[in-house]
């Protein structure tokens, strides 16, 4: 008589996603992802960085969608939008400002990763399909969003 065996797996409460998985939700279009980033970095800058005074700039990549060659861990993205601050607020060290950071996101249910050792210190998270990260950039700091491809 043949035999067989079943497996059930279950697990218990809502799935955690990690913070650079893109399989979730995101904008409607690369327009909406532009508008809905820029928003977000303004609140980071104001909330993270106190208002204090930053240097926006942006990379797009001539193919369309690629690497960003300081942040291959996003993985393919069609853009990158990034505020430079040339110094913590308040004189802070990195360290406080990224717990800062982490502590923020977790707390309004983001995914929050580290980053590995071998990277630039930094809080990674990653809300409706956009990557952010607070990444330490001496004397000051980057905030920066990677906007998904489409």
């Amino acid at each position: 008589m043949p035999v067989a065996l079943v497996a059930v797996a279950t697990g218990c409460g809502a799935s955690v996603k990690h913070p650079l998985d893109d399989s979730e939700a995101r904008p409607a279009s690369p327009d909406a992802a532009v508008t809905e980033a820029a928003l977000r970095l303004d609140e980071l800058g104001e909330s993270t960085m106190s208002s204090a005074p930053s240097t926006s700039h942006e990379w797009v990549p001539g193919t369309g969608c690629d690497t960003y060659p300081e942040a291959p861990e996003q993985g393919d993205v069609v853009r990158v939008l990034a505020r430079f601050y040339d110094a913590l607020p308040g004189g802070g060290t990195i360290e406080t400002l990224l717990d800062n950071q982490e502590t923020a996101w977790k707390a309004q249910s983001h995914a929050v990763d580290r980053g590995s050792a071998n990277m630039a210190p930094q809080v990674i998270s990653r809300i409706n399909g956009i990557g952010y990260a607070l990444v330490s950039t001496p004397p000051g700091a980057e905030l920066r969003a990677f906007l998904p491809c489409y």
